[in-house]
């Protein structure tokens, strides 16, 4: 089946609220071919393929990644799994905060006051209190605003303490 060897594509999560399949320019023909049956199957939104650093690339929506995950099963990686399974979750759930639970900030403030010397990524995060990267992001960006928490890089690794 043409299907199957879409999971084997590069899957990116974190750049976005949906995965992305992203390859090197060597296998652009494979990629078109992929694209093209997702297209048709409306599961993605492109309506061409976009680049990143010279590599190909599209997004798929959460109803491709729901199919294309039932066809060909789980990711060999349980991180890529957790990620699939949050966007799922997420699909319809607009902004961080949820009706009946604290806002995003304050949730963010509770898990890593748990771990007061630990140093968290926003992938961390994400996966603890099942919110996608732009909510968890935008509430460290307001925790940073206000002193109460800072944030270290060290090489293309972010990371966030309380202070």
């Amino acid at each position: 089946m043409m299907l199957l060897p879409l999971i084997e594509f590069e899957f990116s999560f974190m750049s976005s609220d949906a995965p992305e399949l992203l390859q090197s320019p060597k296998n652009i023909i494979l990629l078109r071919t992929m694209f093209r049956i997702c297209r048709a199957h409306g599961w993605t939104n492109f309506d061409s393929l976009k680049t990143k650093k010279c590599n190909p690339y599209f997004r798929l929506n959460s109803k491709g990644l729901g199919y294309i995950l039932k066809i060909a099963g789980p990711f060999i990686s349980e991180e890529r799994n957790e990620w699939a399974k949050l966007i799922l979750e997420r699909t319809g759930v607009r902004g961080g905060y949820q009706i009946g639970k604290p806002p995003t900030e304050l949730r963010v403030k509770q898990v890593m006051k748990r771990y007061p010397e630990k140093e968290w990524s926003v992938k961390e995060l994400c996966l603890k209190l099942r919110l996608t990267t732009g909510s968890i992001r935008a509430a460290m960006r307001r925790l940073q605003k206000q002193k109460q928490a800072s944030r270290y890089k060290k090489g293309k690794v972010v990371t966030w303490k309380l202070l």
